[in-house]
């Protein structure tokens, strides 16, 4: 069985991993065994990175394709270009 070793672990962190051992009837070791199982049982390695890559992929395209589309009303160009040289006036 692999052993891990965790070094610098804050003083406070520990107080509070104590505590939570003793409310659940473990010792820290055992608290900490729970802890990573439950983590890392409850999705799957890279789940999430992949999940965000793809939204953020999805809302990029979208982007992208929105660009090319007809404004959904008329568009003035000559008075936008007025208004952002206004200040050279």
């Amino acid at each position: 069985m692999a052993s891990l070793t965790i070094d610098d672990l804050d003083d406070d962190v520990m107080r509070r991993l104590e505590a939570r051992a003793k409310e659940h009837g473990r010792s820290p070791a055992d608290e900490v065994r729970a802890l990573i199982s439950s983590k890392i049982d409850a999705e799957p390695a890279g789940a999430t990175a992949l999940r965000d890559w793809d939204d953020d992929k999805e809302r990029r395209l979208q982007r992208i394709l929105s660009l090319g589309r007809k404004p959904h009303q008329p568009f003035d160009q000559k008075a936008y270009t007025d208004e952002l040289w206004s200040f050279v006036e």
